[in-house]
């Protein structure tokens, strides 16, 4: 087996060495025949990053449609069919891995390199002769943690692009935009109005669902993303001011997730930030509901979202944070951070307040506050208050089940003393 070139910094030698004799290498070998075998993009960026081998696998091959179905039957994957007559691009979907193949440009290999987004995706290896081909100073810039854009018309020719480097913005940790590479994606993002609405949902997904963002406003800003997605063409973008109180945003979540000792979880931070640009746009939860409209966000998510952006007081006491728990359940953290976050003065206070109680009281009871399991049915009610079916039984059940919330209540038997101890009619 060939032997793979690797950095001349040691700290790469041993992921160079896993690709060598990585089961999605030695399947390529295998199935190529004759064929060229140039590994791109993502799987060789993030060796050179994190010194990972990824699952996503671009590679530029001759006779793509034929290698493709080797593959396919050699690795028991799925082969589809994804580009058109000019690319004729395969996908071979196949356990915890995910292979795309392409054929090369008539151009050749450097046209294919520079016709990419950034130059840490433009690095090509040959799997066959282990030679690395970086025409355009890819790994440098990797080193150097930059992404740079690929010249002259890396965002102009897919506006999707300026959501794939918001992407790999968040997801690639200390790595800063070039400034001309942010004022090409600043004059490319009005184009975004003009792209298949799941593409973009998929990247914003990707990008917002991070552990951590730490200047969304700033980042956004720069890229032109404010209003972008959120908003009309025509909505004015927002002040200074509300982009720097984007910037804080995660600070917020942050402190909250630290109090409850816990990671909050992805879908949880995509919806926190997506309700925070809305929120500094100005936006209502009619606005977040145009997001699942428009295809930008599930229906689960939009949900979740119109909640977040509807402002809501602090707890004041055991019972309202209970009630509040109970509300938002596992999502309590997020909630608790965008509500940390938009507050300013006295609520600020009262929210820094109710953070303790809100984590010690979630750590304590959980699931008992979260989900907790009705302590009487219907007919239990009826049986124990001789009331008919109707509203006064739904009222009476709804209460029962605050009290049961709140803890004033935990047991059946304690629920019909409850029940007893209210004045009739009530």
């Amino acid at each position: 087996m060939t032997e793979l070139p690797h950095p001349s910094d040691g700290a790469f030698e041993r992921p160079f060495e896993r690709l060598a004799t990585h089961p999605i290498r030695r399947a390529l070998l295998a199935t190529r025949g004759t064929s060229d075998c140039l590994l791109v993009g993502g799987v060789l960026r993030d060796l050179l990053v994190f010194g990972e081998i990824g699952h996503d696998w671009d590679l530029v091959v001759s006779e793509a449609p034929s290698f493709a179905r080797r593959l396919a039957e050699r690795t028991d994957g799925r082969r589809v069919r994804l580009g058109g007559d000019r690319y004729r691009l395969f996908r071979v979907v196949t356990t915890g891995e995910q292979v795309d193949l392409q054929e090369p440009l008539e151009e050749g290999l450097e046209a294919e390199l520079r016709r990419r987004d950034l130059t840490v995706n433009a690095i090509a290896l040959d799997l066959v002769t282990g030679r690395l081909h970086d025409p355009l100073g890819g790994r440098a810039d990797a080193r150097r943690a930059v992404l740079r854009a690929v010249p002259p018309r890396a965002f102009t020719a897919d506006p999707l692009r300026v959501l794939r480097l918001l992407r790999f913005a968040t997801t690639l940790p200390g790595f800063t935009i070039e400034d001309g590479t942010a004022e090409l994606a600043r004059r490319s993002a009005p184009g975004l109005d003009g792209i298949a609405v799941e593409r973009a949902r998929e990247e914003l997904h990707r990008a917002l669902s991070v552990q951590r963002v730490p200047r969304l406003g700033s980042l956004l800003a720069a890229l032109g993303l404010l209003p972008g997605p959120w908003a009309p063409p025509d909505t004015l973008a927002p002040e200074r001011g509300a982009v720097r109180a984007l910037d804080r945003l995660d600070e917020s979540l942050e402190r909250v997730a630290a109090l409850a000792a816990t990671q909050i979880p992805a879908p949880d931070l995509e919806a926190a930030r997506h309700a925070a640009v809305l929120i500094v746009l100005g936006g209502a939860p009619e606005a977040a509901a145009a997001l699942t409209e428009r295809g930008l966000v599930s229906r689960r998510l939009g949900r979740e979202i119109e909640r977040l952006v509807s402002p809501a007081p602090a707890p004041r006491d055991e019972a309202e944070t209970r009630r509040f728990l109970h509300a938002w359940k596992h999502s309590w953290q997020v909630a608790a951070g965008v509500r940390l976050w938009r507050a300013r003065g006295s609520a600020r206070h009262r929210w820094s307040d109710a953070l303790p109680r809100l984590a010690e009281t979630a750590a304590r009871a959980g699931d008992r506050i979260f989900d907790p399991p009705p302590l009487l049915t219907g007919d239990e009610l009826r049986a124990e208050t001789g009331l008919p079916a109707g509203p006064q039984v739904g009222r009476l059940l709804a209460a029962l089940r605050d009290a049961q919330i709140t803890g004033e209540i935990s047991t059946p038997r304690e629920a019909r003393e409850w029940l007893r101890r209210r004045p009739p009619g009530s």
